[in-house]
């Protein structure tokens, strides 16, 4: 989405009776860092937690790894681009 775009967005938005006031992007913020908080923290914690047994840190050190795990990384990384193209744009016409 270039700058234009996101301009045109940000004024129709404004332009609509219930445009939100700065106290409820505020309390928006407040309640998307604490969810991120309370969700991530539990998950980024056993991601490692579980990278750091010894069993994995010896299976990811090992030098035939490198190639199977890049080509996992460049999956992933292909698998939510397709994503991205299937469900978004958020945004639909007429702005788009």
């Amino acid at each position: 989405m270039d700058g234009r775009r996101l301009a045109q967005f940000w004024t129709l938005y404004r332009r609509r009776g219930t445009a939100r006031t700065r106290q409820g992007w505020s309390y928006l913020l407040y309640v998307v860092v604490l969810l991120s908080a309370v969700v991530g923290a539990p998950i980024v914690h056993a991601i490692v937690s579980l990278v750091q047994e010894p069993a994995v840190l010896s299976a990811l050190q090992d030098p035939g790894v490198r190639v199977p795990i890049g080509a996992l990384g460049g999956g992933l990384l292909a698998a939510l681009a397709a994503g991205g193209a299937v469900r978004g744009p958020v945004v639909l016409s007429p702005l788009f």
